[in-house]
């Protein structure tokens, strides 16, 4: 679980460096408060363990003159992250529009009528709302927004984005804007083969193309980049875009700092894979798979090697967070052979393996916890432990995935769920 971990650190590094390198110049801001409205989507988990789109109303006012406090209030959601990242979604907010974070307050009110599963992707759409509010321009609120805010404006990646397009046009909308390079959803799927002599499971890889499954439902579908294209679309071209925005400067001008943290996190993914492998492959040797079994160990070999080899040739052209990405995915992918194999040959092992990732999760959840005690927890500190807590909920929520697959009787979705638990 520690790749996780050490992704929220540097998310906050990059928060940090954001604030000590960035000068904001201070408009004349007198007595101003504005409200915004946006529909927002995310995932929700049913009882019986199936997860579908659900979407929440976002709703946020920005009050000038202020001191940069940012409150959140949320109706029932409980998202870990959401403190933290509506505070990036202030600061990235307040740099568009050419205003002093620290010259007005930020509230923002998020009311579901059901529990939400995710980290903080809703923060894009949080930053455009601020954003619209501080220029005081209006909003079209048939155009829904997921994806996370970065400091530097840039839209990261979320998942369940099929779930999301459905729950968006559950409300009518009429855009869906989605972070660029996610145009395509992958998920995999568990099937029943049948061939001369055996019969199995085989797990498939599924692409979902959200324009297409969007066209379908009457919804278009836009990927955007960064919080300036975004902003176009919402505002239906009331703001438009600076005509020269580098995001690879802009990070440039952190890598100095970062680039220790992406090596570091390089050199133990894998190291991590390199002895997965190994332990696998030992136990190969000792074991006759059958057909289907032997089948997808061979495919996940072939999926480790390209994966890894991308991640090599991004490593080698010092792009070192897509590298690190590529390598995490190597990484799962490897856990995920190694739980196969291990259950295949131990299924009494299950149960071992699952107190033991449960104990390592319990054990962080107490660091926290520790940590969270201190009286002097500035918001940075307190941004890593958020986003810590939400992962090691995250790796929680998988090994539960876990426990319902075993009692299914479904080995490999088994241990892909084990696997990611770990990985993360």
């Amino acid at each position: 679980m520690r790749f996780k971990v050490i992704e929220s650190l540097f998310y906050i590094v990059l928060i940090v460096l954001f604030i000590a390198e960035t000068t904001v110049l201070h408009a004349s801001i007198y007595s101003v408060e504005r409200n915004r409205h946006m529909i927002i989507v995310a995932v929700n988990r049913a009882e019986n363990g199936t997860y579908g789109g659900v979407s929440a109303d976002l709703y946020v006012n920005v009050a000038c003159p202020g001191n940069g406090h940012v409150y959140v209030e949320t109706a029932p959601l409980s998202e870990l992250d959401t403190q933290a990242s509506a505070r990036v979604a202030a600061m990235v907010a307040s740099t568009v529009a050419n205003t002093s974070f620290n010259a007005c307050d930020y509230f923002v009110s998020i009311k579901a009528n059901t529990s939400i599963i995710g980290g903080p992707s809703a923060s894009a759409a949080v930053a455009v709302a601020f954003t619209a509010s501080l220029l005081d321009i209006p909003l079209d609120e048939s155009v829904v927004i997921t994806g996370m805010i970065m400091p530097d404006g840039s839209i990261g990646p979320v998942g369940g984005l099929p779930e999301k397009l459905e729950a968006a046009a559950g409300r009518r909308a009429k855009v869906f804007l989605i972070p660029y390079g996610q145009e395509i959803a992958v998920d995999y799927v568990v099937e029943e083969e049948q061939g001369t002599g055996y019969s199995g499971q085989v797990v498939k890889q599924v692409q979902v193309n959200l324009t297409e499954l969007g066209s379908k439902l009457g919804v278009r579908v836009i990927p955007v980049s960064t919080i300036y294209e975004a902003l176009e679309v919402a505002t239906n071209r009331v703001f438009r875009s600076p005509l020269i925005i580098n995001i690879t400067d802009i990070l440039g001008k952190y890598m100095d700092y970062i680039k220790p943290v992406l090596n570091k996190w390089i050199t133990d993914e894998v190291s991590d894979i390199n002895n997965t492998m190994r332990e696998t492959e030992y136990k190969l040797g000792k074991t006759s798979l059958p057909i289907d079994l032997r089948d997808f160990v061979d495919e996940a070999k072939n999926e480790i090697n390209s994966t890894i080899s991308t991640a090599e040739k991004y490593e080698n052209q010092g792009l070192l967070y897509a590298a690190s990405s590529k390598y995490f995915q190597a990484l799962i992918y490897s856990k995920w052979l190694k739980y196969v194999v291990e259950l295949y040959v131990n299924e009494s092992s299950f149960n071992h393996i699952l107190r033991g990732l449960n104990d390592s999760a319990q054990l962080l959840l107490e660091l926290i916890g520790i940590h969270a005690s201190v009286e002097s927890m500035d918001i940075n500190n307190l941004s890593v432990l958020v986003g810590s807590t939400s992962r090691v909920f995250e790796a929680l929520m998988y090994l539960d995935n876990a426990v319902s697959s075993w009692r299914n009787n479904d080995l490999i979705t088994t241990a892909y769920y084990l696997g990611y638990a770990e990985a993360s």
